[in-house]
């Protein structure tokens, strides 16, 4: 059934996207219209539809998809085919957004400074979502052995990052200490000065570790030339501090664009896309 429902979803996003080019002016798109090309109001573009009995629209009726076939608007239609394409994505921000939670609340972390650090030991949880975003939206990324070695080396960095940070909040031991009073009393406590060392190390291997899986994406024709250089720019302009990640945003997100381009366009996703040329933005 996998084939028939690509079918029927590439069928589903060309009328989609002659309809907001506005060379259909169809309102609706009816599974009871006949299986084929049916020409445009305009008569330039053709507007695809399906026919009622196809098995592709008849396994969407038993799953109650298309309970009233002659009702179901191109909005809902939409959102039916957005969904499936990126209900992953939703459920791996859901999944990581509960492990980020119960991590924080597992910890005692009274004052700024604690709670400072313990904000920037959770940076390993985003990093993780944004890898799997990437692997998950390029079916290329998950096939090459470095881009895994990266992603390892990238996951270890941040790993670095937590456990310095950590050592940090377990050090001031629930004082609710602000940053000037840290600073005065820190010193003392054992694992206080070394915490803060670690997390500092963990923070440019951070950098480092998001710039080397750039230029592997980039290597790979997985991100194109602009984000690379925008995430690289990022992961050094923001050195040192809690936001280095936000290179890995850059990265999600062009590997998304590309995606919902292939979709829209009506690009089968059970196959690579070519990949582009390294002088492409």
């Amino acid at each position: 059934m996998s084939g028939r429902w690509a079918e029927a979803e590439g069928i589903l996003l060309a009328s989609l996207a002659a309809l907001e080019r506005g060379t259909c002016r169809a309102r609706y798109i009816h599974p009871a219209d006949w299986l084929g090309v049916v020409a445009g109001a305009t008569g330039r573009t053709p507007c695809l539809r399906v026919r009622s009995f196809t098995p592709e629209v008849s396994e969407m009726e038993a799953n109650g998809l298309l309970a009233h076939p002659e009702e179901t608007s191109l909005a809902r239609m939409r959102v039916l085919v957005a969904m499936r394409n990126w209900w992953p994505v939703l459920a791996c921000l859901a999944v990581v957004l509960v492990a980020q939670t119960v991590f924080k609340n597992s910890i005692v972390a009274i004052g700024q400074h604690a709670t400072d650090h313990l904000r920037s030991a959770g940076a390993l949880f985003p990093t993780t979502l944004l890898f799997t975003v990437i692997v998950w939206a390029a079916l290329q990324a998950r096939r090459h052995v470095d881009v895994w070695l990266a992603g390892a080396i990238l996951g270890a960095a941040f790993a670095l990052v937590m456990i310095g940070n950590l050592r940090v909040v377990h050090a001031i031991a629930g004082d609710a200490w602000t940053d000037a009073q840290a600073g005065a009393l820190g010193s003392v406590r054992m694992g206080f000065d070394s915490g803060h060392s670690l997390a500092s190390l963990g923070q440019w291997a951070s950098a480092a570790a998001v710039i080397l899986f750039t230029l592997v994406l980039l290597r790979r024709g997985i991100v194109r030339r602009r984000p690379a250089v925008g995430a690289i720019v990022l992961s050094l302009v923001l050195l040192p501090s809690p936001f280095i990640g936000l290179g890995m945003f850059v990265l999600a997100g062009d590997v998304i664009v590309q995606r919902a381009h292939r979709l829209k366009s009506g690009g089968k996703l059970t196959a690579d896309p070519p990949a582009p040329p390294m002088s492409s933005s």
